[in-house]
C-alpha cells in the first residue's frame, strides 16, 4: 500500500476531513497565475530573506536553498510592488526574530524554505528559527502569505501543523501577509 503524505497547507481541510487528503492525491493539479505569481513571490522572498539575514545575524547559522536557474526566471513576472512585497516580509522577519530576542533570547539557527516532516506530515516551511538556549529553544515558525485574503495566525492549522514538525519548547506563529486586503 502506497503512503501518502499530508500537507500542512491543506491542514485545515484534512483536520476537518482526514478522507480529503485520500481523495485529493489523485486530483490534478491546474495551476492559476495567481499560484505563479505567489511561486515566484516565496522565491523571491527566500532570496531577499536569505541575503537580509546573512548582514543582520552574520554569526548565526542560516540554512536556505540554492536557488535553482528556472527558480531565478520566475522573477521575470514580478514588478517593482512585488519586489517591496519581498523587502517588507524581509523586514518583518527581522523585526520579530528582534522582539524575541528581549525575552527568549537570540537566534541560533534559522532556516529558510526548509523541510520539515513528523510522519505522514512533510512540508516546506517559509521560514523558522531557533532562539534562546538549544537544549530548550523557543521556535519562531513565520508562514508568508501572498494572496489578497487575510489569513489569521490565531489557531491557523498550517502554522500549528509545521510547529509539531519542530522539536522546541515553546513555539510562537506568525502570519506575513504584506499584500492583504483588510
Amino acid at each position: 500500500m502506497k503512503k501518502h503524505n499530508l500537507s500542512p497547507s491543506s491542514a485545515e481541510r484534512w483536520t476537518n476531513c482526514l478522507y480529503s487528503a485520500y481523495y485529493e492525491k489523485d486530483a490534478p493539479y491546474e495551476s492559476s497565475p495567481a499560484a505563479e505569481r505567489g511561486t515566484a513571490l516565496h522565491t523571491a522572498g527566500a532570496e531577499v530573506l536569505k541575503q537580509t539575514l546573512a548582514a543582520v545575524y552574520p554569526e548565526t547559522r542560516l540554512v536556505a536553498p540554492r536557488q535553482k536557474s528556472e527558480e531565478k526566471e520566475a522573477f521575470g513576472i514580478l514588478d517593482m510592488d512585488d519586489l517591496q512585497l519581498c523587502a517588507t516580509y524581509a523586514d518583518t522577519v527581522v523585526q520579530a526574530l528582534e522582539y524575541l530576542a528581549r525575552t527568549d533570547g537570540s537566534p541560533f539557527a534559522l532556516f529558510i524554505e526548509q523541510r520539515v516532516e513528523q510522519p505522514p506530515v512533510v512540508g516546506i516551511v517559509d521560514f523558522y528559527a531557533l532562539l534562546g538556549d538549544p537544549l530548550h529553544p523557543t521556535a519562531l515558525v513565520i508562514d508568508l502569505k501572498t494572496g489578497d485574503f487575510p489569513v489569521h495566525a490565531h489557531e491557523n492549522h498550517q502554522l500549528l501543523t509545521y510547529a509539531m514538525c519542530i522539536p522546541a519548547a515553546k513555539y510562537y506563529g506568525m502570519i506575513i501577509q504584506p499584500g492583504a486586503l483588510d
